[in-house]
Order: C-alpha cells, then sequence, then structure tokens
C-alpha cells in the first residue's frame, strides 16, 4: 500500500511537472548581489522548456535554448535570473508569431538578473528577435546586477525592451543591436522605459542598421537618464543610432551621477548634460575619468587643532573601494581617531593630497568644488585606527538601523555650522561618502 501511495505521488509530480513545463527542485546557489556582495539563493534550474515562471529565484547552469515565449505570471511579483558562469539561456523568436521574449503578465512583474560569481566568464541571456513589431523583454522593472544580457533585432520596428517603471543596471553588460533592413519610417528603439539608471557595468546599444528615426534609449514623461560608474578600468556606455538626437532621448533630462565625471575621449562631463552635450556623446565610448564633489561651506564643530573654531571652510566626505586619487591644491583630506570619549581629525599622510583606496575621508576645500583625479600608486596608506568607514552603493536603511551611524551635515536649522549628525533611521546612505560608524 505505501508503495502504491508513493508511485501515484510520483505520478502526479511528474504530471504537473510536465503541465507547466517547470521543475519542481531547488538548488542552493551563489550569486552577486547589487553591491557586488556573494550571497546564495535556493533558485530552481531552468529547462528551456518552461513558458511561464512564477515569483521566485531560478537559475541557468546549462545551455538551454526557447524558441517560445516565457511569460511572468503573477503580478506585482519579482523573477530572480542567476547565470551560472559560461553557460547561456537562448530565447530565439526569429521564426516565432510570439510579441515577445519575456512578458510581464499585466505590465506588472519585475526582472533581476544576476551572475553567479565574479571569476570566470559570465553567463549570457541571449535574445534574438525575428518577426517586425517583437519586443525582447517587457516588464514593470528590470534590474542587471551581472551577467550579460545580449539582444539582437533583425525586423524593424522592433525593440530591445519596454520597461514601464525603468530600469538600474549594476553590473554586467547589456548588448543591443539592431541587424534589421533599412527603412525610412522606421520606429525601432533600444531600450523603452521610464527612467534609466546606470551605476555600473555596460551599456552597448547600436541601432544605426535600421536608419529611419530608430532611437537607443527613450524614455517617458518628465523621466531622467542617469549615468554613473563603478568599475574605472571597464565600465562604459555607448549608444548609436542613424539620428544623433535620437541616441538619448530623455523626456527630461541626461544627468552624470555625482560625483561621478565621464568622458568621451575629448570632452569631460559631469552633472546634467545641455542638449549639445547629449548630441556630442551620440555613438561615443563615454567612460569614467574621475570625481567631482561639491562641498558644503561652514564652521565644522567639534574638531582640534586642523578644524579649529571660528574658521568657516567648505566641507565634504569621500570614499572609493579600489582606487586611489590625488587633490587639486586647496584641498586636505583628514581621518578620524577615537581618543578616550572624543574623535579627532588627523591630516592623512604627510601633505594630505593624496587618497589610498579603501580610505574614508572628511575633504577640507578652500572652495565648494573638490576635483579627484585618480592615480595609479600612492605611498600613503590607509589609517588602521580611523573611524569613517564608507560604500560605494546606496544603502537602505534597513542594512544598518542597529547601528549608530553619523554623516556630515549641517547643526539644526543653521547653515553656518556643519558637524557629523545621527542618520536618520528611514534614510537612505548614498555612495562614495564616509561615515562614522558607532557599533
Amino acid at each position: 500500500m505505501q508503495l502504491m501511495k508513493r508511485t501515484i505521488g510520483l505520478m502526479f509530480a511528474i504530471a504537473i511537472w510536465l503541465l507547466t513545463g517547470q521543475a519542481a527542485w531547488a538548488e542552493n546557489v551563489t550569486y552577486i548581489d547589487q553591491d557586488g556582495i556573494e550571497q546564495t539563493a535556493d533558485a530552481t534550474p531552468l529547462t528551456g522548456n518552461e513558458t511561464s515562471l512564477d515569483a521566485g529565484w531560478y537559475w541557468v547552469n546549462s545551455d538551454i535554448t526557447y524558441s517560445q515565449a516565457i511569460q511572468l505570471l503573477i503580478e506585482f511579483s519579482e523573477v530572480h535570473i542567476i547565470l551560472a558562469n559560461g553557460k547561456t539561456m537562448t530565447i530565439d523568436l526569429t521564426s516565432s508569431d510570439d510579441a515577445y521574449a519575456i512578458e510581464s503578465k499585466n505590465m506588472s512583474s519585475g526582472l533581476f538578473l544576476y551572475t553567479q560569481s565574479n571569476t570566470g566568464s559570465a553567463g549570457k541571456l541571449h535574445i534574438k528577435l525575428g518577426k517586425e513589431g517583437q519586443v525582447g523583454i517587457q516588464a514593470s522593472d528590470f534590474t542587471q546586477n551581472g551577467g550579460i544580457l545580449q539582444i539582437e533585432l533583425h525586423g524593424n520596428n522592433q525593440k530591445g525592451a519596454y520597461f514601464l517603471w525603468g530600469m538600474t543596471i549594476n553590473g554586467g553588460k547589456m548588448e543591443i543591436k539592431s541587424y534589421a533592413p533599412e527603412k525610412s519610417d522606421d520606429a525601432s528603439c533600444g531600450l523603452d522605459l521610464f527612467g534609466f539608471t546606470m551605476n555600473g557595468g555596460v551599456v552597448d546599444i547600436d541601432m544605426t542598421s535600421p536608419k529611419g528615426n530608430a532611437y537607443g534609449i527613450k524614455t517617458g514623461s518628465g523621466e531622467t537618464i542617469k549615468l554613473g560608474y563603478r568599475d574605472f578600468d571597464n565600465d562604459y556606455i555607448q549608444v548609436a543610432t542613424a539620428v544623433a538626437a535620437n541616441s538619448y532621448s530623455p523626456n527630461y533630462s541626461v544627468e552624470i551621477a555625482a560625483p561621478c565625471r565621464l568622458t568621451d575621449g575629448t570632452n569631460i562631463y559631469d552633472g546634467t548634460l545641455t542638449e549639445e552635450q547629449v548630441a556630442a556623446i551620440s555613438g561615443k565610448k563615454v567612460q569614467p575619468y574621475g570625481m567631482k564633489i561639491t562641498a558644503h561651506q561652514g564652521e565644522l564643530q567639534g574638531g582640534n587643532e586642523w578644524s579649529p573654531f571660528g574658521v568657516t571652510k567648505y566641507w565634504a566626505t569621500f570614499y572609493y573601494p579600489n582606487k586611489h586619487f590625488r587633490l587639486q591644491d586647496g584641498v586636505l583630506a583628514f581621518y578620524v581617531v577615537k581618543s578616550e570619549n572624543r574623535y579627532l581629525f588627523f591630516l592623512l599622510g604627510e601633505e594630505g593630497n593624496e587618497i589610498p583606496a579603501d580610505c574614508a575621508v572628511i575633504l577640507m576645500s578652500e572652495s565648494a568644488d573638490i576635483i579627484l583625479t585618480k592615480i595609479d600608486s600612492t605611498l600613503v596608506d590607509a589609517p588602521t585606527d580611523n573611524q569613517l568607514r564608507g560604500t560605494n552603493s546606496t544603502q537602505a536603511a534597513e542594512d544598518f538601523r542597529n547601528k549608530d551611524i553619523y554623516m556630515l551635515g549641517k547643526i539644526g536649522y543653521d547653515d553656518d555650522y556643519l558637524n557629523m549628525y545621527p542618520l536618520n533611521g528611514n534614510t537612505e546612505r548614498p555612495p562614495y561618502k564616509a561615515y562614522l560608524v558607532i557599533e
């Protein structure tokens, strides 16, 4: 009798798997999160037979190919896909009448893409479109934390992706390229979305093939294209269209995320770009150049001989994990040491004009704009007794709710005085800044 029950149970499980096309087991696997930190998740291996995915975690641990669309079933939910190193998930619609390669039901599900580790060759999600009007990915929002997303457009009036609430790329590579024949009224689009944020990684979009009125990145009403980076050596964005003005087509603005600076090899950009600057970077490889910080003027309270009472300067904080920087003339870097119940400022190195990697500092300047230039090496060591900490990514309030964290700011409502004040427990901690952390 027990054997019969087990047999019936097994047959039932197989029947469910055949009906849904989804595997019924999960494995604990590693992945790299939005901050570049290794995490683990229980993820279901994908097989290449799925036609729909419920909310949850999945991983690609072998080369698999789909010739039909995949629908994200659960509304107002999230689907997370981990790409194992060297493995490719292909969705080939070149011979399909399906409108989308990946489609969110009622455009209410978010899609997240990860790499499994920071070593070895990255895994890939490869989408190929064939018929006119097809779309690679349609979802409420999209976040790429790693891996490679490659979308090929072989027909006219296609879209690489459409994201109702926008997208964020924190790492990995996004490559969208049109191979469509030339068509004078072509209205293809690499990315059509409401808001685009690049915190790091690579974005390479080539929509020159169909000519016509094809767009690279196109945003909705009042939305912004925001560009930044995390990896000085490898991150970049390049968007090319036949009409230069269509490469970056925000309804509002293109911004370089502070404190980042970018260059196209000729010019250096920061802040909000003008229309002329947006047109100038069309088709060009735009990559990291350096940092620019806007300091706050005031008298820093509670300091020692380096920050005495009654002296008004411009003040800011800075942190970068894996690069060294040199400061312009008129700017000094300090670190903080705890002495009994006091926190004292000390000049960093002999001259205070260089910042080693992974060293959080407070900056004192004679002017509001502080320029930091990347250097290959420095003789200055990061002090082991420095009480300042930093992060190169935005951290949510819940990540540090049980710690006393102080950040530089004005005292109360008086703009003339600055100090390290407690960070509100409901406030996100922004990147590239230094914080005083009291455990």
